[in-house]
């Protein structure tokens, strides 16, 4: 969706951009995103939270403030937003879908949200960003009062154009020019080979370039997927960050005792790991949670530390360790508001990378292993088996035992069994080496029992994709042309329409039919 709302996005986010290219709020602003029916208000929105993700926001949509658990009232929750908004400047608040939300609020309410809005002093760092799926001038009088012209910068959204939705399509000639994957089937092989001939070593040579280049290409289709996954996971990470960021900003208003390490020499001493809620908010600033599970595991620590180190027979104690339990009950009652489908991608995100660490650490100790188990780091039996018996040749040689008693002696009876010993050493050094190198000529030269071949090469050495991209190019202008006066949402549908069947031709390598595969489905 870049393609299409790019501008748009670029258009708000620029506001909040300095010299430094850091993210700052100057003062109190007004933003209005309006546009006529499915302009991408519903993409527009969180893509802008996303990209301005260094600022805490604040969201007053309706089904927010109506399942808010620790409010007794919509406008309970609303005022309570709006406040910790303001206490925590600079910051954002996010109001989307304005002209629904209006139609269905109550008077109070709406009485409420204008009061609130009035009242924040235009010296404030507070950036209020309005999402509405209508034009400005069909809103009611009292949200255009709201969102004056002078003082609001208002961002109306239009259709895209002809260039915006050709380059929107194009996306798709890259996923069709995607070579298959290449299958591989193990080979067993039983014989024992040898190279004799200068053809021979060339064919596997070549041989071997071709797997180089087949191996190059997988890896690099394997990187791409797997930083379209990274990207995909980070976003999903940090709607996690957001949600947490703001459950702690609400506990460190309300739990003042527990936002700061307690100041006592003893406290180190009688509790093991402690932890604070300014430790939580520096854990989710660099991205240590990857799960709701975490982020409770270490709330439901601070409360152990609590009930542990104050004493319970003792008023403050217990007033304390009331408090803390305060703290635990509200912060799950607070969690459960996160989506159960984040929720999951995310524990899947958390165990996926879990195996991959597991992958790697098993990796390296598989390399450790070999590099010791190697013949030339692993000492010779026959060499350790010499040097046993030359030790013992020397403590029971009789020049050994009469070495005290007379020197010139043990000289001229040492002399010929030394000579001997050492000959027998280099005789025995020179097999050993012999064997080694023989070891080696013959692992050289054995082919391996298990060989990777894939199917397509059994019937021809090189393939070649086949596709004609100028007529994929002519279906892109095809349906950049067949969408001009379409929503955004049928945009998207289109587009996954032809990305389904671009996907049916992925295990082919024959896609001359595809352009026309796709052009039938267009006039459907």
């Amino acid at each position: 969706m870049k393609s299409l709302l790019g501008v748009a996005l670029e258009d708000v986010t620029k506001c909040f951009s300095n010299s430094a290219n850091s993210k700052v709020i100057a003062k109190k602003s007004m933003f209005l995103i309006h546009g006529d029916g499915d302009m991408g208000q519903a993409y527009l929105g969180p893509a802008i939270l996303h990209e301005l993700e260094s600022l805490p926001s604040y969201s007053i949509d309706l089904p927010t403030l109506l399942s808010d658990a620790s409010s007794r009232s919509a406008e309970e929750s609303l005022t309570r937003q709006v406040t910790e908004c303001c206490s925590h400047a600079p910051a954002i608040l996010y109001w989307p879908h304005i002209d629904l939300w209006w139609d269905t609020a109550s008077e109070s309410l709406k009485t409420c949200i204008l009061m609130l809005l009035d009242d924040i002093p235009e010296s404030s760092k507070i950036a209020v960003i309005a999402v509405s799926d209508c034009k400005f001038e069909i809103l009611p009088n009292d949200l255009k009062r709201a969102f004056d012209q002078k003082l609001t910068r208002q961002h109306p959204l239009t259709r895209p154009g002809m260039s915006q939705r050709q380059s929107f399509f194009r996306q798709l000639i890259a996923e069709a020019q995607t070579p298959p994957e290449m299958k591989t089937v193990p080979v067993c092989v039983t014989g024992r080979g040898s190279v004799s001939t200068v053809d021979e070593l060339s064919n596997n040579i070549e041989k071997g370039d071709d797997k180089e280049k087949s191996n190059q290409k997988e890896e690099t289709l394997k990187k791409q997927e797997c930083n379209a996954l990274d990207e995909e996971d980070e976003l999903i990470l940090c709607k996690l960050r957001m949600f947490l960021r703001n459950v702690v900003e609400r506990l460190m208003k309300y739990f003042k005792d527990f936002v700061y390490p307690v100041d006592d020499p003893d406290y180190r001493r009688i509790i093991q790991m402690p932890i604070c809620l300014v430790d939580i908010r520096d854990k989710i600033n660099n991205s240590v949670y990857k799960t709701v599970g975490q982020f409770l595991t270490d709330i439901d620590l601070l409360v152990s530390n609590a009930k542990e180190y104050y004493l319970p027979d003792k008023f403050v104690g217990r007033n304390i360790i009331n408090k803390a339990c305060h703290l635990q009950d509200s912060t799950f009652s607070m969690t459960c508001q996160f989506p159960k489908g984040l929720s999951v991608k995310c524990d899947e995100i958390q165990a996926r990378r879990e195996l991959v660490k597991a992958k790697k650490s098993r990796s390296n100790d598989d390399v450790e292993l070999t590099d010791r188990m190697s013949p030339e780091a692993e000492p010779q039996p026959q060499e350790v088996q010499t040097a046993a018996t030359e030790e013992d040749a020397a403590k029971s040689s009789p020049s050994a035992i009469g070495s005290t008693e007379n020197g010139a002696a043990v000289k001229e009876s040492t002399e010929e069994p030394e000579q001997s010993i050492l000959g027998e050493k280099e005789v025995i050094e020179a097999k050993s080496d012999k064997l080694v190198s023989d070891m080696k000529i013959e692992n050289d030269l054995q082919p391996p029992t298990v060989e990777q071949k894939s199917e397509s090469s059994d019937t021809q050495e090189d393939v070649t994709l086949i596709l004609n991209v100028q007529e994929m190019e002519d279906v892109c202008e095809f349906a950049a042309k067949r969408t001009v006066d379409s929503p955004l949402k049928e945009l998207e549908h289109t587009y996954l329409t032809m990305l389904m069947d671009i996907r049916g031709f992925s295990d082919s390598w024959d896609r001359s039919e595809l352009p026309r595969t796709l052009r039938k489905s267009l006039t459907v």
